[in-house]
C-alpha cells in the first residue's frame, strides 16, 4: 500500500503541472500512464472502487484538457484509459447484477468516447501523413467491442448502426492507405 501511495504523489505533482501548463502534451500523456499504473496497483490489491476512480480520472483528465495538449502521442494512452476502466466496469457488471445494465451503459459511453478519438486528425500529424496501422487495428477493436456491449444490451440498433459505421471505417481507411 506505500507504493501506490508513493504513485498517488506521483499523480499529484502531475496534477498541478498540468494545471500550469495545460498545453503540454507529455505532461498529459505521463498523468494518463501513471493513472495506468496506479489502477493496476489497486486492482491487484482487490480495491476495484478506487481503480474504477483512477480510471475515471484519466479518462476526465483527457476529456478536460487542453486541445494543444491531444497529440498522436496522448490518443492511445487516453484510449488505454478507456479500455482499463471499460475492462474493469465489464468484470463488476459480472460480479454485480443488480447495477449490470448501468455497469454496462457507462462501458459503452466510454468506448464510444474512446473510438471518438479516431475520427479526428491528432493535431502533431499533418495532413496527407498515412494512418498508423495500430491506431486503424485498435479502432476495428473497440468497434467490436461497441459491437459486443451493445448485443449485451439487447440494442439492436446500436449494433446496426455501429456495425455500418465499422464497414464506412474500413472503407475510408483502406481509401487513405491507397492514396
Amino acid at each position: 500500500a506505500e507504493y501506490i501511495q508513493r504513485f498517488e504523489k506521483s499523480a499529484d505533482l502531475l496534477r498541478e503541472l498540468r494545471r500550469d501548463h495545460p498545453s503540454v502534451p507529455k505532461y498529459l500523456e505521463a498523468q494518463l500512464r501513471l493513472s495506468d499504473r496506479i489502477g493496476f496497483l489497486y486492482q491487484r490489491n482487490n480495491d476495484t472502487e478506487n481503480a474504477l476512480e483512477v480510471y475515471r480520472q484519466a479518462v476526465e483528465a483527457y476529456r478536460s484538457s487542453s486541445a494543444d495538449a491531444m497529440t498522436v502521442d496522448t490518443d492511445m494512452p487516453a484510449v488505454e484509459a478507456h479500455d482499463d476502466l471499460v475492462d474493469l466496469l465489464l468484470r463488476e457488471s459480472r460480479k454485480r447484477p443488480d447495477d449490470e445494465q448501468v455497469l454496462l451503459r457507462e462501458a459503452l459511453a466510454s468506448l464510444q468516447e474512446s473510438a471518438a478519438l479516431f475520427d479526428r486528425r491528432p493535431k502533431n500529424q499533418p495532413s496527407g501523413t498515412p494512418i498508423d496501422p495500430r491506431r486503424i487495428m485498435e479502432r476495428v477493436r473497440i468497434d467490436q467491442r461497441i459491437i459486443e456491449i451493445a448485443k449485451e444490451l439487447g440494442d439492436d440498433d446500436l449494433v446496426k448502426a455501429q456495425t455500418e459505421r465499422t464497414k464506412r471505417n474500413r472503407n475510408r481507411d483502406a481509401e487513405i492507405e491507397r492514396e
